[in-house]
């Protein structure tokens, strides 16, 4: 607090939910203690997610790389929405880390010689269900697909950056033909 009673600081941001019923933002509180135990004032802050810099949060690579295993690994970014609207430019929160994960990978499995296909869904996610297929709810599908690095850092223009590894199936019959995968920050918002 200076001398005249103003308290000055970053606001970074919080795991609140900015829309409320009304689909409106809802106002942050923010405490603020004053000296020699002065009493507790409340600032309000209003905290927004703007549309974010690019088309879309996610951009993925329309090309990828095959290793030695047959793994296929493809560049993925992520554009957190942390964006200066007035310079209309992205924010970078200095430090920060985004975790990368995958909770779906559908499999099109090959029914004998007949060329029917079957669509297997493993997923991480709990009482998932899509008519047609056969769905498995597995811990971890690191087996089929997933980042390296797990948790990107930020690159200075609040893009994160990985690469999405989807592994060569043991039946040749078995293709990968879609990944469902998310950001997750736990210490401010996360987005899908």
């Amino acid at each position: 607090t200076d001398a005249f009673g103003r308290v000055e600081g970053t606001y970074w941001g919080s795991n609140v939910s900015t829309a409320n019923a009304a689909g409106t933002n809802t106002p942050v509180l923010l405490g603020i203690s004053g000296p020699n135990g002065a009493g507790v004032t409340a600032a309000q802050i209003t905290q927004a997610l703007p549309d974010p810099p690019t088309v879309s949060w996610w951009e993925k690579s329309s090309f990828g790389t095959i290793d030695s295993s047959g793994a296929l690994w493809t560049p993925v970014a992520f554009h957190a929405c942390f964006n200066d609207s007035a310079a209309n430019i992205s924010v970078p929160v200095y430090g920060h880390q985004m975790r990368f994960q995958v909770d779906r990978v559908d499999v099109s499995h090959q029914v004998g010689h007949s060329g029917e296909c079957d669509l297997i869904i493993y997923t991480t996610r709990q009482n998932l269900s899509v008519p047609g297929a056969v769905v498995h709810t597995v811990s971890s599908l690191d087996a089929l697909a997933y980042f390296a690095p797990g948790v990107a850092s930020e690159q200075g223009t609040a893009c994160y950056v990985s690469q999405l590894g989807i592994l060569a199936q043991s039946d040749p019959s078995d293709e990968v033909v879609g990944v469902s995968y998310r950001a997750v920050d736990e210490t401010v918002w996360d987005g899908n």
